[in-house]
């Protein structure tokens, strides 16, 4: 189950206001100088942590088609904790502790999965295209922020 805000929205229709609910997807922004990107959250405990301490601002470190940044929380690992995640996921490693983005296969995959070097916490997946993520280096700035 995703985490999701839920707006109250009226519509006039017919002489009556009809007042129905509309739900949206809470929302992340990764910055760096060479993109943004956004990333909708999951409902897990992890994901409302990381975004109850939003901004967090790092510095980039690269491991194969990884991006990660460490990180000040300490967060356990849930019980749907894995290894393997899709390409765009954005995830919270407690051996770090880090933030980590996949987007493509590390050191450890085997084939073109995204494997992480121990198990993490998804948190949430990029919208949109992963392309941009390839031109971020290691030592640039990265800000994960609402």
């Amino acid at each position: 189950m995703e985490m999701k805000r839920v707006f109250n929205v009226f519509c006039f229709y017919k002489g009556k206001i009809y007042k129905s609910r509309k739900i949206s997807p809470i929302l992340m922004k990764i910055k760096t100088s060479k993109a943004i990107f956004e990333v909708e959250l999951n409902n897990s405990e992890t994901a409302k942590a990381i975004e109850s301490v939003l901004p967090i601002t790092g510095t980039v470190n690269k491991w194969g088609d990884e991006i990660y940044v460490y990180v000040k929380e300490d967060i356990e690992l849930e019980e749907d904790a894995t290894d393997v995640v899709d390409n765009g996921a954005v995830c919270y490693w407690p051996d770090g502790p880090a933030l980590c983005i996949f987007y493509g296969p590390t050191p450890m995959s085997k084939a073109n999965e995204c494997r992480a070097a121990s198990l993490v916490n998804i948190i949430g997946k990029i919208k949109g295209s992963l392309e941009k993520l390839r031109e971020i280096q290691p030592k640039d700035k990265i800000t994960f922020e609402k």
